[in-house]
This record gives structure tokens, C-alpha cells and sequence, in this order.
């Protein structure tokens, strides 16, 4: 798990994982050092036997994975110690992980070969991170969009104001003009996160929050009231040319 700071701009991360790779100490041969491997008497080096038996309908024949060597089909004269023959065990690993720049939550990614060591000499697996980017309080991501939300005293959108932002490259001062009305957009260009194999960065979208104050004292309401009796059709007015579905849309945005 990474922060979305981390997740912006990338990171090298280490990762512990268990996973079973070739014993050391005889080198996935499961013989001792110094011992020899010989072949499986039981299946012939086949790896495999098979079992005939009779039915009414003729004979069945069975094959199945040789149980003395496990399929190898050779055998060592002295099984290692260190692994119990076995040419395998589990241990820990410890990896560094590049994390690309504009990573998103439960992507993943693929390490090739450093998963389980392959069986019969075979090659070995591939490691899958699953990285999860945490939430930020901050902000909501929308693809390679951030979006924030900023409170603004109803009487400083009236009057115009100026507030302080959170971006992932620190704060930034906004204008708000005068009669800024509930759920106004700021887009904010390139502050927002890295796309994966491309140049650039998308943007953020500050959206305002006009807050209504409450708990007046008796003067605040007399003010209020005050302000209130002096306004006309004018000041309330809505632009001409928004239409039920625009004002719905900015209303519910």
C-alpha cells in the first residue's frame, strides 16, 4: 500500500514475500553435495508408471505420476539435507519494486521470474504486486483527474474572496469572484496525476462549497436581516441563458 503522493509522482517500494525457490546447498540436484543421482528403478527414468487393470469391457490402463521419485525419474543415492531431497524449499525474499508514476488503486505488477523456482528444471514463475493506493482525504481521483472540495463562507462568495487549495504539489491560492454561486468548478490544469507511458499530468477540479453560517448571535442576525431587506431582483438573478437543466446539473454537481 502507497500513498496517493507516492502513486503521483513513483517509488521504489520493497516488498517481503515468501515464495519457494532451489536449495541452495545442492542446487534443485536434491542429492547431497558430493553424491550422485541415479535413475528411478521403479518407473525406469519414465517419471511416470502405469497401472493395467481388467474390466468386463477389456483392459483399463492407468498412468499416473511415479511415487518413488516424483516424477524426475531419477532418484538421488543421498537426498540433501538442507531440503530433504526435496531439490526445493520455501524461504523469504525481500525485493525492490519500481512503482511506476500514475499507478491506480489495484493495478498490478508483473516481476517476471522472481516467482516460485520452476519444478523438473523448469523455469521459474513470475512475481504479481498488488498495489494498493490509499485514500487521501484530500482528494477523490476520477482517472487522472483529482477532484477537492474548498468552503466558502456564503458572505465571501458574495463579496469575492481568496482561499487556500490542496494540491499534491502544496497549497495554492484561488480567486473566488464576487457572487460565486454553490458547486462553482476551478479547474486547476496539470495538478492532477501522471498517466502510465504518457507525458503530462491531468487536472484538478476545485469545487466550492458555498456554506450557509449558523448559530448566529443576535448581531450576525441583524446584519443578516439587514442585508436581506436590501436585496432586490437584481442581486438574485439567475444568468439568462442557463437553462432547468443547467441549473439542476450546478445544483446536484
Amino acid at each position: 500500500q502507497i500513498s496517493l503522493e507516492l502513486a503521483a509522482r513513483g517509488s521504489t517500494v520493497q516488498v517481503a514475500y515468501d515464495m519457494v525457490d532451489a536449495c541452495e546447498r545442492c542446487g534443485g540436484s536434491r542429492a547431497e553435495p558430493g553424491s550422485d543421482v541415479h535413475v528411478c528403478t521403479h518407473c525406469q527414468g519414465a517419471g511416470r508408471v502405469r497401472a493395467v487393470s481388467r474390466t468386463a469391457f477389456g483392459q483399463l490402463v492407468r498412468e499416473q505420476v511415479c511415487e518413488a521419485c516424483g516424477g524426475e525419474g531419477r532418484l538421488p543415492s543421498e537426498p540433501c539435507t538442507a531440503c530433504s531431497g526435496r531439490g526445493r524449499k520455501a524461504v523469504r525474499k525481500t525485493l525492490d519494486v519500481d512503482v511506476p508514476a500514475g499507478i491506480a488503486d489495484e493495478q498490478r505488477i508483473r516481476l517476471s521470474g522472481r516467482g516460485h523456482a520452476g519444478e523438473r528444471g523448469g523455469p521459474p514463475g513470475d512475481l504479481y504486486v498488488l498495489v494498493r493506493v490509499a485514500e487521501d482525504a484530500r482528494f477523490m481521483r476520477d482517472g487522472s483527474d483529482l477532484v477537492s472540495v474548498v468552503d466558502v463562507a456564503a458572505p465571501a462568495a458574495a463579496l469575492g474572496t481568496t482561499v487556500s487549495v490542496p494540491t499534491l504539489d502544496g497549497e495554492e491560492r484561488v480567486d473566488v469572484p464576487a457572487g460565486t454561486q454553490p458547486g462553482t468548478v476551478v479547474t486547476l490544469r496539470g495538478k492532477g496525476m501522471p498517466a502510465i507511458g504518457r507525458r503530462g499530468r491531468g487536472d484538478q477540479q476545485v469545487v466550492l462549497n458555498v456554506v450557509v453560517p449558523r448559530n448566529l448571535s443576535d448581531r450576525q442576525r441583524e446584519l443578516l436581516t439587514e442585508l436581506h431587506d436590501s436585496l432586490g431582483e437584481d442581486n438574485l438573478r439567475e444568468p439568462a441563458d442557463e437553462s432547468i437543466v443547467g441549473k439542476l446539473r450546478r445544483a446536484f454537481r
